[in-house]
């Protein structure tokens, strides 16, 4: 008879040997890439159609590389089939880290072609209207970082323009902004101040380590805006007599923002949801050494995908609603999504979800 350890190994070798003849398969991560969307508004004796592409291309290190958002628009006259106006605008966004993982580098590069007609002419800046032109920006901000923390974001903008009626114009700007941190003696922020060149500033005091509430200050030392916040989530922001209100579900989905003048209630958006993953969500959020997050293809503020979004204007008296339906992949993830409007705009979006390893 075999002993207890005799069977134990030979239950191993018949693990390893079933191991041998049968390849072992791990599932890799869902990864989000962007979305393909097409959207058609028709009004009186017009048709626009509007497409927009994103895709998001990451490192070896899972860390976002390199975005490219593509957004085009065409208007033409339904009477006779004439071009009203052609917008085309490419954004590009490139990602570099240091040896640590710290974002070190963002260069972002925009290019905007615009082309009218005598029914549709563009204005940019203080230069004389047109209807053929080109818009080039460059953005490169670079970081610097003290502690583990972000020290300095220092942004240089070029603008080059160009029209029929305008000779190439350049324009340059340089943004800086510093950082100081309170911290407890176990090293956790409990304030961040964001200081500006023009002696403005931005205050940012958390709680564990959930933003709890934000207020901005000009340089005349006059409070401009200030914003207060619950477990990371905006819940109020006040700007000299406007408010705007937050409200939440119970899975932490936005569903109603208030806006108010004067403390009266002049705009309402009520938003619903679906029990499935927002895709959105599989992408880093924040950055490493850096608080205040700016996410990376992010539309949506919701944990789960929006089927509805309720818009009333109180003081136009007007109220129209927009309802989503999806088709979902295996992963529960949204494939394609039919955006339809009830207003007089008369808009539909069809959007395709475009994933990495999610089938």
């Amino acid at each position: 008879m075999l002993s207890n350890i005799s069977k134990f190994l030979l239950f191993i070798l018949f693990i390893v040997t079933s191991c041998k003849d049968h390849d072992i398969t791990i599932e890799k991560p869902c990864k989000f890439l962007g979305i393909t969307s097409h959207s058609i508004q028709k009004s009186y004796n017009q048709v626009t159609n509007y497409y927009y592409d994103s895709e998001l291309l990451n490192n070896d290190s899972d860390l976002p590389s390199q975005y490219t958002v593509i957004i085009k628009s065409s208007t033409i006259d339904t009477t006779d089939q004439s071009l009203i106006s052609n917008i085309s605008e490419e954004h590009l966004y490139f990602y570099e880290y240091n040896s640590d993982g710290f974002l070190t580098k963002i260069t972002h590069t925009t290019t905007t072609l615009n082309q009218g007609s005598n029914r549709s002419t563009f204005i940019y800046d203080n230069y004389p209207s047109y209807k053929q032109g080109r818009i080039e920006v460059k953005e490169i901000t670079n970081y610097q970082y003290q502690t583990g923390l972000l020290s300095t974001r220092n942004t240089q903008v070029s603008i080059i323009f160009s029209s029929e009626n305008t000779t190439t114009k350049t324009q340059k700007i340089q943004i800086t902004k510093t950082y100081t941190y309170d911290l407890d003696n176990n090293g956790t922020v409990l304030k961040m101040t964001e200081s500006f060149a023009d002696g403005g500033k931005q205050i940012y005091n958390y709680i564990g380590a959930n933003l709890s509430s934000k207020t901005f200050i000009d340089n005349n030392g006059a409070i401009s805006s200030s914003s207060l916040y619950e477990k990371g989530k905006i819940k109020s922001l006040k700007s000299g007599s406007n408010e705007t209100r937050y409200f939440y579900d119970n899975k932490e989905n936005s569903s109603k923002i208030e806006f108010y003048y004067n403390n009266s209630l002049n705009l309402l958006f009520e938003y619903s949801y679906d029990d499935n993953p927002n895709p959105e969500l599989l992408n880093s959020k924040v950055f490493k050494g850096i608080l205040d997050p700016f996410q990376i293809l992010i539309t949506t503020e919701g944990v789960n995908n929006l089927i509805s979004r309720k818009t009333t204007n109180y003081q136009a008296n007007m109220n129209y609603e927009n309802k989503l339906n999806y088709k979902y992949n295996s992963k529960g993830y949204p494939e394609t999504s039919l955006s339809i409007s009830d207003s007089n705009t008369n808009v539909s979006t069809l959007t395709t979800y475009k994933y990495q390893d999610c089938q």
